[in-house]
């Protein structure tokens, strides 16, 4: 989730000779001279102890500089003299929730909202405290209110898609963060959140390109080095991953996850050349310092064992799992399990995709006569395309009764688990069989490493060519090569199926 909540800054309602103080303080403001602007608004005060208006910006003032008691202290008198301002009340709650009051911040953006109903920054807030108190169906509906109001505001999809996610709902998340970057193409924190969620859903490519994208709009982005560095370890791409960390610690020293994480692949790395028991132990150490958790106990007891204290480890572990108890069954068992290898003084090993939870992505084949690819998961929403018995799709992940495939690069649509299947269908009378043969109809015909016109060149077919299409996409059939390899190559370039 991104974005400081909003403080606005308030034009007087007339300008009067005796304000001269105010209009230049609101000046300074705008041109971040804090400083001087402080000392005009009070010198405004001064000369009219009730304007509700110099209060007011003058609590900014104290907000943007992160003095939020005295920002409250103003705010507070502000509201005190104009109880009917939903931006006062807007701007108080801002300051109660940098200050962590999140309750009396929760009250504010309601009274705000009370006071005007429309105002999209305060339902926009709401949504912020709500989530932050993990309330993440109330954030949700705040923000999806808030997009009434400004349906092109990509700072608030990038928040529900936030919550959504935190729901268990990856199908939104995706679409809202699609959306974000569709509105704000430089929104580095929407790509690095749709990576997470690709992560998430076992689609380490896809996650590795949208980290990217975040750092190509931020290259000081320590958040995302960190997750593409998490994600190339998934794929077993040490050498990447620890170059990731690296510069993520180096960019921000003093975060617990990044020490936390290039500490646990020192520890656990199966490949012996990228393992350090000793700076594994400092960054542990130095991570649960920052941040004493599951995650960084659980990290410094594999650094102890790696560096050859098993004791240590097995301590720390016993602390683990007796904190664990809450967690997933799956979770809580591989806890148990590192402090059993603890015991018999064995370091542990994490293998990359050993312990994935689900099986995507995953070969789909259409199982009934038709099958409509929709653009949302519903029997109402817009029929994409069309796909026959025996016709295949790659399935990225299923959520409730739906599938959720890709029809174009970038682009992702849903089918019916009552017309897809996943895995190979078993033969039936007049079905076709799983993947279909095509020939070139071209003088030559481009493969493509992705079903996109932009993408690498990797082969060419000939005209007359038969190539076996095991998956098809709208305008694109991914085909098999003669040395084994899969490629795209566009609808329009084939004569018909054979």
């Amino acid at each position: 989730m991104a974005g400081l909540l909003a403080v606005f800054w308030s034009s007087p309602e007339s300008v009067r000779a005796q304000e001269d103080f105010f209009q230049k303080g609101l000046l300074l403001a705008r041109e971040s001279r804090f400083e001087e602007a402080l000392d005009a608004f009070s010198r405004a005060i001064e000369s009219r102890p009730d304007h509700a208006e110099a209060y007011n910006n003058r609590g900014a003032v104290h907000h943007y500089r992160k003095d939020y008691a005295n920002a409250v202290e103003d705010y507070t008198r502000a509201i005190q003299l104009r109880p009917d301002s939903a931006d006062f009340y807007n701007n108080r709650g801002a300051s109660w929730l940098q200050r962590g009051a999140w309750e009396k911040a929760q009250s504010d953006f309601e009274k705000a909202l009370d006071l005007g109903p429309g105002f999209a920054e305060a339902h926009k807030n709401l949504g912020m405290v709500l989530y932050l108190r993990s309330d993440y169906d109330g954030a949700a509906r705040e923000y999806t209110r808030a997009l009434e109001l400004r349906p092109r505001a990509a700072e608030i999809f990038n928040n529900r898609g936030a919550a959504h996610y935190q729901k268990g709902s990856y199908f939104n998340a995706l679409k809202d963060y699609t959306r974000a970057v569709e509105l704000s193409p430089s929104l580095a924190e929407a790509y690095k959140n749709r990576g997470i969620v690709w992560f998430r859903m076992g689609h380490v490519e896809k996650a590795v390109e949208d980290f990217g994208l975040a750092l190509q709009h931020d290259p000081f982005f320590a958040d995302a080095y960190k997750n593409r560095g998490m994600a190339w370890y998934h794929a077993g791409r040490y050498n990447e991953a620890l170059n990731d960390y690296i510069e993520a610690l180096r960019l921000d020293p003093e975060s617990p996850e990044v020490n936390n994480q290039l500490a646990w692949m020192l520890s656990v790395c199966p490949d012996p050349k990228y393992r350090n028991g000793s700076k594994a132990l400092d960054l542990a150490r130095k991570a649960v310092g920052l941040s004493e958790s599951l995650a960084t106990l659980d990290t410094l007891a594999a650094a102890h064992a790696e560096f050859g204290d098993f004791m240590a480890a097995a301590e720390i572990q016993e602390k683990v799992v007796a904190l664990a108890n809450g967690s997933r069954p799956e979770e809580h068992r591989r806890y148990l399990q590192r402090l059993e290898a603890y015991k018999d003084r064995r370091p542990w090993r994490s293998r990359p995709g050993a312990e994935k939870a689900h099986s995507y992505p995953a070969s789909g084949v259409v199982t009934a006569s038709r099958a409509n690819i929709r653009s949302d998961p519903s029997i109402a929403s817009e029929i994409l395309a069309k796909l026959g018995r025996g016709e295949t799709a790659a399935l990225l992940w299923k959520e409730g009764e739906w599938y959720l495939i890709e029809i174009n690069p970038g682009r992702w649509a849903y089918a019916h688990e009552s017309v897809i299947s996943s895995g190979p269908a078993a033969p039936s009378a007049g079905a076709a069989e799983l993947g279909r043969f095509f020939v070139v109809g071209v003088d030559l015909a481009r493969v493509r490493e992705h079903a996109s016109t932009d993408s690498a060149i990797i082969h060419r077919l000939r005209r007359g060519e038969r190539v076996l299409s095991p998956q098809t996409m709208t305008d694109w059939h991914q085909v098999v090569l003669p040395d084994g390899r899969t490629g795209w190559v566009h609808k329009g370039l084939f004569i018909k199926n054979q």
